[in-house]
């Protein structure tokens, strides 16, 4: 019974080592394959990163070649604008030159016109001055010569009175008496005559005192306009030039500024990429010996990575980015652990 015994213990030894032997290769695979898809699920990721992270550079140099081109747009036409402003300075300032030109030549005529208006009327009160007082010297000249004429013709009447009485050949008191009469009748003529002739004078000094005044007051009216002319055409004349000067700094405060091409946009930096490390490469566990007690959890390896499994699918799915294949490499991990604790509370 004993050497049954033995064999019967030979065949489960041979079993435990044949199954043993299998499980090991099987986990040594599944270590091989679980390695395999990690490198490649990490050679996916690598790549998607990078068609990432080129898309988002090629977008970002292409909004960077359309802002330097809008900054390059705006400034062509802030220059245009400026050569434009300056052509427009340029035309200003020919017409406030013109203007000018305009304002100082109409100035000019003004005052000439006045200064010959004035020239006229001094002219018209000299004649009329020259000849108020011929016609009053003449007319007192008249009045004189009329005196004389009558003075001489009194003293022609007392000589002829004279005459004609001695002519009578009368004497004596009645005689006398006559000639008296006549030469009193010549005195007063005389004497009216006289006084007639200064009250004539006196009229004519006094006519001509007033004609004089009133002409000298004229000329010094005159005088006084003359001054006021120049005195407007010297107004007129500074008014243009302020005119003149303030239009042009007017027309140089609209110009625009030299434009100046604004600093250069920033050229987009590289995006880094993620750094993403492959998993240890797997190393097999040591092979099986016949006979010898298995410690490794290898019997319950099934079930531990099927539990394994589970929680890591859950767990992978409530991990972003995390794909299922990755959860059922934790599971695996978790049911080797499992194993591993369940043959140890065996044993």
């Amino acid at each position: 019974m004993s050497g049954g015994g033995g064999s019967d213990n030979s065949a489960q030894v041979e079993k435990q080592f044949a199954y043993d032997m299998e499980a090991w290769a099987y986990k040594n695979d599944h270590a091989q394959r679980v390695y395999n898809d990690a490198v490649l699920n990490n050679a996916i990721k690598r790549r998607h990163n990078e068609e990432v992270s080129q898309y988002k550079e090629k977008s970002a140099s292409q909004q960077w070649d359309y802002q330097m081109q809008m900054r390059q747009q705006k400034h062509n036409a802030r220059v245009a604008a400026y050569n434009k402003s300056e052509k427009m300075y340029s035309a200003q300032i020919g017409l406030n030159q013109r203007a000018a030109s305009l304002a100082f030549e109409n100035a000019r005529n003004v005052n000439a016109e006045r200064q010959n208006k004035l020239a006229f009327e001094v002219s018209q009160s000299a004649l009329k001055f020259d000849q108020e007082r011929q016609g009053r010297t003449l007319e007192h000249q008249g009045k004189r010569a009329k005196a004389a004429f009558s003075s001489q013709g009194n003293f022609v009447k007392s000589i002829q009175a004279k005459g004609a009485s001695l002519a009578t050949g009368q004497t004596g008191r009645s005689a006398n008496k006559r000639y008296q009469s006549i030469v009193a009748e010549a005195g007063r003529a005389q004497a009216a005559m006289v006084d007639g002739l200064a009250r004539a004078d006196s009229a004519y000094n006094l006519g001509m005192y007033g004609l004089e005044a009133d002409y000298n007051m004229q000329r010094t009216m005159q005088g006084q306009s003359k001054l006021s002319i120049l005195r407007a055409y010297d107004h007129s004349i500074k008014k243009t030039k302020f005119d003149w000067f303030s239009a042009n700094v007017k027309a140089d405060a609209n110009r625009m500024s030299m434009p100046t091409l604004p600093p250069a946009i920033p050229k987009p930096l590289a995006i880094p990429r993620a750094i993403i490390t492959d998993p240890p490469i797997p190393i097999n566990s040591p092979e099986p010996i016949p006979g010898a007690v298995v410690t490794t959890g290898t019997q319950n390896t099934g079930i531990g990575s099927a539990i394994g499994m589970v929680v890591g699918a859950v767990v992978g799915s409530a991990i972003p980015g995390a794909g299922t294949l990755a959860g059922m490499q934790l599971g695996a991990t978790i049911g080797s652990a499992g194993g591993n604790a369940i043959e140890s509370f065996v044993d």
